[in-house]
């Protein structure tokens, strides 16, 4: 009872933290702000001020930890420091934590600067559809062997994504001027395509740089405390993307506009609300999610985020007024999206008929033999966003193209 409790806290950390982080998130790219309807465009500022959040939250969870004595742990005999003060001093080389700032740096301002051109939904099943092209790049240049759920994920999530791309009617968006006569279409469409790519390339960067120069973390019942590096790694890298953060902004001012929005955050309240509470969201979630995955395990916190992460699809839609601009067809690619999200996480083993039994060793195992019931695991739920698409569109008729305009 008490393990499901504390789960049923985590997980309302987790949802409530990164959706109010996505709904704030194209507010912010999106939006317009003041009496005259500005837009704040600096993706560099953003992050400066969310990196700033995530390096209070760090100091503040050091603050709040008792110096628990006794005999340094191996961090502090890395520092060469003791106390819970330690984790000020970097533990790594300090090109460790810039080269993973960098990488960090750019993957996050190619996400921001994507919702310039793309909507949230877009965005989001971008990050889902990820999980393609390091299938295609293990399996071809690595010679490495998926299983056969892995592939089945993968096509699916390619049905889903060119469901909802290929549903999409041509841009008529207020957002940006140039949409509203027709003649930025194809240009923006191919920077959200660019912005989209080039944060997938770089969060890719992120994780493997990472690994690289860090190692794997140790897995320990607290990731907050003295043997792991989760605290030193967050201030440090989060202090170089400040830097870079800061001398993008400085070369930016030659074109005015980070002068600008800068300008706005000084004054315009609601903007500067909105900033601070993402970025407390984001550096709260990061903190929850850590912990979801020290008391828990890394398959439990994965199922929340993409729970959370379809969540924040509808309600981004919802809030937004989206709705009618994807359509039943296009929300059917979203259900595919999740569907192979959900086969790529869920474990379906083939049945071992000779499972039990005592073979002699010297004979070949048994073949393995595909059971209606694993089947019906990969249809069900192939066939359940085609069977409601086709539900709802006797339900809810399309409306013309003039009506939905009104």
């Amino acid at each position: 009872m008490a393990i499901s409790f504390s789960l049923a806290i985590h997980a309302a950390g987790l949802l409530t933290a990164y959706t109010l982080y996505g709904l704030l998130q194209e507010r912010i790219m999106r939006g317009s702000y003041g009496p005259n309807h500005e837009r704040f465009t600096s993706s560099a500022l953003l992050i400066i001020v969310n990196r700033l959040f995530s390096i209070a939250t760090a100091l503040a969870i050091i603050a709040s930890r008792k110096d628990s004595g006794g005999s340094p742990s191996d961090l502090e005999n890395q520092t060469g420091r003791t106390g819970k003060w330690r984790r000020l001093y970097p533990a790594s080389p300090l090109f460790a934590y810039a080269a993973v700032a960098l990488f960090n740096f750019l993957s996050t301002s190619a996400q921001y600067e994507a919702l310039k051109y793309v909507s949230y939904t877009t965005q989001s099943l971008a990050k889902c559809a990820k999980m393609v092209p390091v299938l295609l790049v293990g399996s071809i240049v690595h010679k490495k062997a998926h299983k056969p759920n892995e592939w089945i994920a993968g096509a699916v999530l390619v049905l889903g994504c060119g469901t909802y791309l290929f549903s999409q009617p041509p841009r008529t968006s207020s957002h940006h001027s140039s949409a509203s006569t027709g003649e930025g279409t194809s240009l923006e469409a191919f920077l959200g395509a660019l912005c989209l790519s080039a944060y997938l390339f770089f969060d890719g960067l992120v994780s493997t740089t990472q690994e690289r120069v860090f190692g794997k973390n140790p897995k320990v019942a607290d990731p907050f405390g003295p043997d792991s590096p989760v605290l030193d790694q967050m201030i440090w890298t989060n202090i170089f993307a400040i830097l870079i953060g800061l001398v993008t902004s400085i070369v930016g001012t030659a074109t005015g506009n980070v002068t600008h929005d800068l300008y706005m955050l000084f004054t315009t309240p609601a903007l500067v609300w909105d900033v601070c509470a993402f970025s407390a969201a984001s550096a709260i979630g990061l903190a929850v999610l850590l912990n979801t995955i020290a008391s828990f395990d890394a398959l439990t916190a994965s199922l929340i985020m993409t729970v959370r992460q379809f969540l924040s699809i509808v309600l981004n839609a919802g809030v937004y007024g989206n709705f009618s601009s994807v359509g039943i067809v296009g929300w059917v690619g979203v259900a595919w999206v999740a569907s192979g999200v959900y086969i790529k996480m869920k474990r379906i083993e083939l049945p071992n008929p000779g499972a039990g039994k005592s073979p002699n060793p010297n004979a070949p195992p048994p073949p393995q033999r595909l059971s209606f019931r694993h089947v019906q695991q990969y249809t069900v739920p192939i066939a359940l966003p085609l069977v409601l698409g086709v539900a709802f569109t006797f339900v809810y008729p399309a409306q013309p193209a003039s009506e939905i305009a009104l």
